[in-house]
């Protein structure tokens, strides 16, 4: 299962990435910036929407800042739950100065979908549902 999971997260993100790092590739004639590779960090958001899933959004996010990651990508199946926590979850991944992907593996129902919305891209499993 982790495999399938990895593999659908490679087809899906790792694309639309490479398209963003084209898009700010040198002109022709200019010199390229030394920092080709990009970083990103998968930070999972699983189960019901509570204090723990805070905490590892959290921990997942001052990883990601101590590796100067360019991209986080919440990888997402939640029934949804707490909506002061969801709020919390939004504020810090405003804080977060790279990209924000939320890769909603099968469900973000409720405070996930108001999670989701907070990141800068959205992307989906085939069979994904996000909302209420």
């Amino acid at each position: 299962m982790m495999r399938v999971f990895l593999a659908l997260l490679t087809v899906i993100v790792a694309p639309a990435l490479m398209l963003r790092a084209q898009a700010v590739a040198p002109a022709a004639g200019e010199v390229p910036s030394k920092k080709t590779v990009r970083t990103v960090m998968v930070i999972p958001v699983r189960d019901q929407i509570d204090k723990p899933i805070l905490y590892v959004l959290r921990r997942g996010l001052k990883e990601a800042i101590d590796n100067h990651a360019d991209a986080v990508v919440l990888d997402m199946k939640t029934p949804g739950g707490a909506g002061h926590i969801a709020f919390e979850m939004m504020e810090a991944l405003q804080k977060f100065e790279g990209e924000t992907i939320t890769f909603i593996n099968d469900e973000a129902i409720s405070a996930g979908a108001f999670i989701s919305a907070a990141t800068d891209e959205i992307y989906f499993t085939p069979f994904g549902v996000i909302g209420f």
